[in-house]
């Protein structure tokens, strides 16, 4: 939602999920935004059998994230993962853990 200002107590600026039969609409919102205001750069992918998203709080300069069984209701579980500091959108590979192991050193 690129409506608004970006401002702090904006009702705007927030990521929405929305169905639709076809790719060129029309859409129908089918929950509540599914983060707080100031996020913008969303990345959605499957964990397992949950939803999970990825987005940027660009005013704070910090990362976010959610999770959702149904894509409706959505939890936030920022505190429960570690992101490099200072990013700015994201994209989501599979690595083995021998790989994923190099790269946590590298940040650390």
């Amino acid at each position: 939602d690129e409506r608004g200002d970006n401002v702090w107590d904006t009702p705007h600026k927030v990521i929405h999920v929305l169905c639709s039969p076809r790719a060129t609409g029309p859409w129908s919102e089918i929950a509540e935004p599914a983060t707080p205001r100031l996020t913008e750069g969303p990345i959605l992918f499957r964990r397992g059998n949950l939803w999970t998203m990825f987005y940027d709080h660009f005013m704070e300069g910090f990362f976010g994230a959610v999770e959702s069984e149904d894509g409706k209701t959505w939890r936030d579980i920022t505190g429960q993962i570690e992101f490099p500091p200072g990013p700015r959108h994201a994209s989501v590979l599979e690595v083995s853990d021998e790989i994923a192991a190099g790269l946590r050193a590298l940040i650390r």
